[in-house]
């Protein structure tokens, strides 16, 4: 056992984890998902290597998005920026254009800042201390956690949603899992688990066992190589962990009207009129319809009231169907009433936002284009592909 070995399994020693726990043996039950892990992992492209800035990538791309999402995505992006300088250098719409479709371009916005802090505070090099990459914009302990194990073999945890599924039925924990207790137990177990040789293996076998064994609703417990000593397994159900307790949310509804403004260049060709939105705040960066705010508390209007409430902002004929969507967010949900219109029928008194930007039809598939303009591009029948964010 090394020095920093003997120094980790001191501090997690000084956890008091209740003795129902007591009965896993971790070393020996390690060893299994280790073995399991090395026969059964997929073959994916960010594995296997002992990249940090290629672990740092995926592991953010893989943030409340699904595997297959994420595959064409990892390997467009780290061939355009294989190192974090190159991210840095980028300018924030190609950034934005290569994560276009993948959602939560939130993510792509903190990866595109940590990747500068990286080239002015670590000369190019994701540091290698937990203070220094916890510091980098984005970065929680579980990202933390999986470049430090995966990719500096150090004994550090990490705790994603497969994580709490594998523990709260390894242990049978009763206690909710959005709790603060129980997220102190699952950290308390997972750094246990972490003690030893192939800390990151470690760290994605219990992912990976939560991805295609241990799964929400139809696990494989036979299957499972710690079947032996999970106890739901022997004396539970599994379906009813982890528990889980829901609060309802109460939902701001808001309510626009958005214009799809169109026109036919020199060449011929259909533009579209698109803002930017500010870099900062929701849906930051992206590119968006003009969009006018109408309501806020749930009140919603009628076609005929939308009608009448269109006429009266002067904008010209009020011409063709009226169309809507809805778009939730996590707090938030966005009533759209839209409609296209073409420069010919906008009224000539009309002034557009000087930041708005013409943007050919042939290139719209390669912006940035947030949800529910996205949405109303295609409902509109604008001939674009649809991808992650429009609803199909």
């Amino acid at each position: 056992m090394t020095g920093h070995q003997a120094k980790r399994r001191e501090e997690t020693q000084e956890i008091i984890l209740p003795s129902l726990y007591d009965h896993v043996e971790t070393e020996v039950a390690r060893a299994h998902l280790l073995d399991w892990y090395t026969t059964n992992k997929r073959t994916l492209p960010w594995r296997d290597i002992k990249d940090p800035w290629a672990t740092w990538v995926s592991e953010i791309m893989l943030q409340q998005t699904r595997v297959a999402s994420v595959l064409e995505y990892f390997d467009r992006f780290m061939k355009r920026f294989p190192t974090p300088s190159a991210l840095a250098e980028a300018e924030w719409d190609e950034v934005a254009s290569l994560w276009a479709g993948l959602g939560y371009y939130s993510r792509a916005k903190n990866l595109w800042r940590g990747a500068k802090q990286v080239v002015s505070e670590h000369h190019g090099e994701v540091p290698s201390t937990k203070k220094d990459v916890m510091a980098l914009s984005g970065v929680g302990p579980y990202t933390a956690g999986a470049i430090l194990s995966i990719a500096f073999d150090q004994e550090e945890a990490l705790v994603d949603g497969n994580v709490m599924r594998v523990l709260s039925r390894l242990y049978m924990i009763d206690l909710p899992i959005q709790s603060t207790e129980a997220k102190r137990l699952f950290w308390s177990l997972a750094a246990q688990w972490a003690l030893g040789d192939r800390p990151g293996d470690l760290n994605q076998g219990l992912m990976e066992l939560g991805a295609t064994i241990c799964t929400p609703k139809n696990p494989s417990c036979l299957l499972c190589p710690l079947n032996q000593i999970c106890t739901v397994y022997h004396l539970g159900d599994p379906l009813k962990y982890p528990v889980k307790v829901k609060k309802q949310k109460k939902r701001v509804i808001e309510e626009f009207l958005a214009v799809i403004v169109t026109r036919t260049s020199t060449d011929g060709q259909s533009e579209y009129g698109l803002i930017q939105r500010p870099i900062n705040g929701l849906l930051g960066g992206l590119w968006s319809l003009i969009m006018l705010k109408r309501t806020e508390g749930g009140t919603q209007v009628s076609h005929e009231e939308f009608q009448a409430w269109f006429m009266t902002m002067h904008l010209g004929e009020s011409k063709g169907d009226i169309l809507k969507i809805k778009h939730i967010f996590t707090h938030k949900e966005w009533l759209v009433w839209f409609k296209v219109m073409s420069m010919n029928d906008m009224a000539s008194s009309i002034t557009l936002p000087k930041e708005m930007h013409w943007k050919p039809l042939k290139t719209l598939d390669q912006l940035a284009i947030g949800g529910p303009s996205l949405k109303a591009l295609i409902l509109a029948e604008v001939p674009l592909i649809a991808r992650r964010g429009s609803g199909r």
